[in-house]
């Protein structure tokens, strides 16, 4: 049970008895490490870990507990089902307590060894807790359980449910699918894979990740969520920390939530002999001995539309690990079982013939607090169109594989139901289009030898970042932002190579805008380097962009065209030195900075985008009049209606009782 006792160094640990080199044999032992160093328990408390496996490889007596040996086989069997299966990035001795017993459960041991598994766990005392660590508080009193408002945990990042946001120096907050500056994975969670993490940066900041909807609370509610934290600490002084603000006007102003906590509050004082922009305030600070359940009592705030952010400030030097937070539940408590939530499935849209049926994990939508995911049972209840294939797979996923050649929008009703027999329902919206065919205006022109002065895109997409995999393509606007990119492709075949072009400008009718009132932002357009189909790009699969072409502050307005000149990039086009893969239109800022947008009518309006051509020595005029009739008569006959699925989210519209600083849609 020695390791390393062969090498030139000689043994480093002894499992059977950690003492030997000081490392604890269980939680309470005086070797305990609560300090820096330990790099996760890896040097010093994994003698915990190996007192257990060598007790129940072995057998023995210890800490007034007997432990019957179970070999070597099933111990092995035992820990690779724990790992491999059950725990977690963010899991502690407690957790593999919890995995220990359900690996014994899923393996099949007998009732004597799973016995032998118990004792082992209490002979190390792995359930205890480490370091005066506070314990968890019940999210609610015996015999009751959570009626959920609101829930994430956090593994759909496509939800769109958080926003960050920069207050002083630079974003502090990564979700994933975005990217950080070390280009690492910051896991670290109490179930699934993702978790919000906010950084503690070397640098002075103050920075937030904020609901991006408000919650309705309802009455004797409360607010729990997992949080573990490292904030820079050294002689006794916080000099970075985080606290949780809420807002009761959309995200106008905001207070601090220290009232409202009843559990695992703030911890400290951000000290206020450095530059952080919360010095001197209360707040989490120096480090959570990792993850530990937070509660607010919500009561104060009955019957109020809420949001809730999480705000993390740094002083100007020295980093740390920094703030991870994971299962949010905003809920009350009800006698008895209470029944799982389903949330809404967003509209899926498929393509005709796609050669793989696309998936949706219900998991990501529906949650039972007495009751784990793989428990829940998931069912289809009524008869949507038998075409769209639609089936749920392995009580997890709604599988969707449309009939050949099927095109259709279908309604499929959902329900998930406990082991208590308590349900709740939602449903889905499948369409199912035929990619093939291209609406296009249909222009009648008498004499092929005029030079077209107007030019209508044949294809337009939007790719999303807050649903990165997902196609947008026959919707009625292009949306442009920092979240949101629109793509178009024009024919320009028509112009022969060589015509002298004095001017082309994009030109983009703005129906819509959705910001805060007054501001004004930068809409750029690229060149695209590679090819693309408008209903098969995703963000994550978005084309190579090329040089900015052009930039034009857009007010928050709407009602106008847009025009952006685009000469070079055309005059290129035609005569053949650059290859024709259309171009991008979106704000000239870093994505996911925030969720505004400018909406422009697309190739499925009445006001399409287009290219307004001016040649040296021509006018005009000459076919001014020919396009104009063409487009007065123009009708595309038995062209469906725009799917009714919008990349960008519901939104207020702006009225007198718009707050100031609030995001509104203007029309």
């Amino acid at each position: 049970w020695q390791m390393g006792e062969e090498s030139p160094l000689g043994a480093i640990r002894d499992m059977r008895d950690p003492t030997q080199f000081g490392d604890p044999d269980r939680i309470g032992s005086a070797n305990y490490f609560c300090e820096f160093g330990d790099n996760g328990g890896v040097h010093i408390n994994s003698g915990v870990n190996n007192k257990a496996a060598a007790l129940l490889t072995d057998g023995g007596s210890f800490n007034g507990k007997q432990v019957t040996a179970l070999g070597i086989n099933n111990v092995a069997a035992l820990y690779f089902e724990a790992m491999t299966n059950l725990l977690l990035s963010g899991s502690d001795y407690a957790d593999l307590a919890d995995a220990l017993t359900q690996a014994a459960i899923n393996l099949g041991l007998t009732a004597s060894q799973r016995q032998s598994v118990a004792n082992a766990i209490a002979a190390v005392e792995m359930r205890n807790r480490p370091c005066s660590k506070p314990a968890d508080p019940a999210l609610c009193p015996t015999n009751q359980s959570p009626v959920l408002s609101f829930w994430d945990d956090l593994e759909n990042s496509f939800s769109n449910k958080w926003q960050s946001a920069v207050i002083a120096g630079s974003n502090s907050w990564y979700y994933p699918p975005t990217p950080n500056p070390y280009d690492v994975d910051p896991a670290n969670t109490t179930s699934g894979v993702y978790n919000l993490w906010g950084d503690n940066q070397a640098a002075r900041s103050d920075s937030v990740m904020a609901m991006s909807r408000s919650i309705q609370v309802p009455s004797a509610a409360f607010l729990a969520f997992q949080q573990s934290w490292e904030f820079e600490n050294s002689g006794g002084r916080n000099y970075d920390g985080g606290i949780v603000e809420y807002s009761t006007n959309n995200g106008s102003s905001w207070q601090d939530a220290t009232s409202l906590f009843v559990a695992n509050g703030y911890n400290g004082t951000i000290t206020s002999a450095e530059d952080n922009p919360l010095a001197g305030r209360n707040a989490f600070v120096n480090r959570s001995r990792g993850y530990r359940l937070s509660k607010l009592d919500l009561q104060s705030l009955a019957g109020k539309s809420v949001r809730f952010r999480f705000r993390l400030a740094t002083d100007s030097s020295v980093g740390d690990f920094g703030w991870f937070i994971d299962d949010l539940l905003l809920y009350h408590c009800t006698p008895g079982n209470s029944r799982p939530l389903f949330e809404a499935l967003p509209a899926k849209r498929l393509a005709m013939n796609q050669p793989t049926p696309q998936l949706i994990d219900l998991w990501n939508y529906a949650v039972d607090v007495q009751d784990v995911d793989a428990s829940l049972v998931f069912s289809i209840t009524n008869s949507p169109d038998i075409n769209a294939g639609v089936t749920v797979n392995n009580n997890r996923y709604l599988s969707v594989n449309p009939s050949l050649d099927w095109t259709g929008t279908t309604t499929v009703r959902l329900e998930v139901a406990d082991t208590g027999g308590l349900t709740n329902t939602t449903s889905v919206q499948i369409a199912v289009a035929d990619l093939y065919q291209l609406y296009l205006p249909v222009i009648a022109r008498a004499k092929a030898s005029r030079l077209p002065d107007s030019i209508f895109a044949v294809e337009d997409a939007v790719v999303v970042l807050p649903e990165p995999t997902s196609t947008f393509c026959q919707d009625t606007l292009l949306v442009a932002g920092n979240r949101y990119r629109s793509l178009l492709k024009f024919n320009v075949s028509e112009i022969p190579r060589g015509t002298p072009l004095r001017q082309v400008t994009l030109d983009l009718y703005l129906a819509d805008s959705f910001d805060i009132p007054g501001t004004v932002r930068n809409v750029s357009v690229y060149r695209v380097n590679s090819q693309w189909t408008s209903c098969s790009v995703t963000w994550n699969g978005q084309p190579a962009i090329g040089e900015e072409l052009a930039r034009i502050p857009v007010a928050f307005s709407s009602d106008e065209w847009i025009r952006f000149d685009i000469t070079g990039l055309v005059r290129d086009w035609v005569d053949g030195r650059t290859p024709n893969f259309g171009i991008i239109v979106y704000e000239n800022s870093a994505a996911d900075v925030d969720p505004s947008y400018r909406a422009f009518a697309s190739l499925n309006s009445a006001l399409p985008p287009r290219l307004t051509v001016a040649y040296t020595g021509l006018t005009a005029a000459a076919v001014a009049e020919e396009v104009a009739a063409g487009l007065a008569a123009e009708e595309v006959a038995g062209q469906p209606a725009p799917a009714p699925v919008e990349p960008y989210p519901a939104a207020p519209l702006c009225d007198e009782a718009t707050v100031p600083g609030q995001y509104c849609l203007l029309r």
